[in-house]
């Protein structure tokens, strides 16, 4: 990521010496944004896990035996299959057998921060020139930086992430926004300065 910044009130020696400390202060720091581990559990997995799995995709190869059915007269008539438990609904139809369960990609991470990349640059460009008056920390601006990313994430998945979700998926969770289920998930991402 390429930044210019300019900044006045010193003279060129002063600016480089400045300069060199604050590269010397920056050379091994860190924004890290996403998920961290312990953030807690859901449906049997961490939310870590989830969010992986959302980000790049997943197959699952499931090993079948899944009661499929009417669960109840109403559906029955309509044609309407169900997955059930075992020994529920009003008619078991049979169990499924083995087959893939494809997740697609739904990067709530890689693809909001690379639309926002422009907007992160602006905002280092803001920060630097306070950094170099001694107006900011350069820890303060990191954690600047890295709650506008983390909220550009968070909006991303709020406002609707591609593909959207299946037919089934809408009518189970009553909602076409992928990845909002109970909200844990997004509110579970963060970001982390390394130091």
């Amino acid at each position: 990521m390429d930044i210019k910044v300019e900044v006045s009130g010193q003279t060129k020696a002063q600016l480089r010496k400045t300069l060199a400390k604050i590269q010397a202060r920056v050379r091994n720091r860190a924004v890290f944004i996403g998920i961290p581990q312990g953030s807690g559990e859901q449906d049997g997995m961490t939310i870590a896990q989830l969010g992986s799995i959302h980000e790049f995709g997943a197959t699952i190869n499931h090993p079948g035996g899944t009661q499929y059915g009417y669960n109840s007269v109403d559906d029955a008539h309509d044609g309407k299959v169900r997955f059930q438990p075992t020994g529920k609904g009003v008619m078991a139809l049979g169990v499924t057998g083995p087959h893939q369960i494809i997740i697609p990609e739904r990067s709530f991470l890689r693809v909001p921060l690379r639309a926002h990349t422009e907007d992160i640059k602006k905002a280092w460009r803001a920060i630097i020139p306070k950094v170099i008056s001694g107006e900011l920390t350069l820890l303060n601006g990191l954690h600047q930086i890295g709650s506008r990313a983390s909220a550009f994430c968070r909006d991303a998945i709020k406002e609707g992430i591609n593909p959207p979700n299946a037919d089934s998926t809408i009518r189970k969770k009553k909602s076409s926004k992928p990845l909002i289920d109970h909200g844990i998930l997004v509110s579970k991402i963060t970001y982390r300065v390394e130091v």
